[in-house]
C-alpha cells in the first residue's frame, strides 16, 4: 500500500471483499441522507481526536 498508494489498495481489494476501481464505484449516488436524530457516537469520538 505504501508503494502504491491508498485508492490502488482498494481497488485490489485489500481491506476487503469488495473491490472498487480508483475511477468506479457510487460516488455522491451512494451516499444516503441520515434521519432527523440520527445518532452515531463513534463519529464524535473520530471527529474529535
Amino acid at each position: 500500500m505504501v508503494d502504491d498508494g491508498l485508492l490502488n489498495a482498494i481497488a485490489d481489494g485489500t481491506f476487503g471483499l469488495m473491490k472498487r476501481p480508483p475511477d468506479g464505484g457510487k460516488g455522491a449516488d451512494g451516499v444516503v441522507e441520515k434521519a432527523d436524530g440520527y445518532f452515531n457516537p463513534a463519529q464524535d469520538i473520530l471527529e474529535d481526536a
